[in-house]
């Protein structure tokens, strides 16, 4: 049997059923959800995120996005966050790279959080194009996701 401690935020479950490539078998989850955000911690404190891919009686199946190199079932925790991806969308956003969980990949500062996140971010955004503001798109295609600004929105911005 699994250990499981009560967090806030969600549930966390010590210790993995199965590892296989990027997907973890977790036994002992209850109260879970489709699509719901986890977080993972390896033996060693590191920290990776993934999502619920399936549901079963007591049983979740998540996907692991940075991977599962260096995963024990013994030294793994997953934390259900009891939600979704969501990713914040502001003006300060325009011209940065950033990667799928919204985290700037450019260098640039990191950006505030905002407490109503007004945009969600999953799956079907991938290879895609979502207007967020007239004139402007996020297009989420390959690792890193762009927000570009039309020249016509630019022009009417000034």
């Amino acid at each position: 049997m699994k250990e499981e401690v009560t967090v806030l935020g969600g549930q966390e479950v010590v210790g993995v059923g199965r590892i296989e490539g990027p997907i973890l078998i977790v036994e002992g989850a209850t109260n879970v959800s489709y699509d719901e955000v986890v977080e993972i911690r390896d033996s060693k404190g590191q920290l990776r995120r993934g999502r619920v891919l399936e549901v079963g009686e007591g049983t979740a199946v998540v996907q692991v996005f940075a991977g599962s190199t260096g995963l024990s079932i013994d030294g793994t925790s997953v934390r259900f966050l009891g939600d979704t991806l969501h990713m914040p969308v502001a003006e300060e956003m325009l011209g940065r790279i950033f990667d799928g969980l919204g985290t700037p990949i450019d260098g640039g500062p990191q950006l505030p959080r905002p407490v109503r996140p007004r945009h969600h971010a999953g799956s079907r955004v991938h290879r895609s194009a979502n207007v967020v503001a007239r004139g402007s798109r996020v297009r989420a295609d390959g690792p890193a996701s762009h927000v570009v600004q039309s020249p016509a929105s630019r022009s009417r911005a000034r």
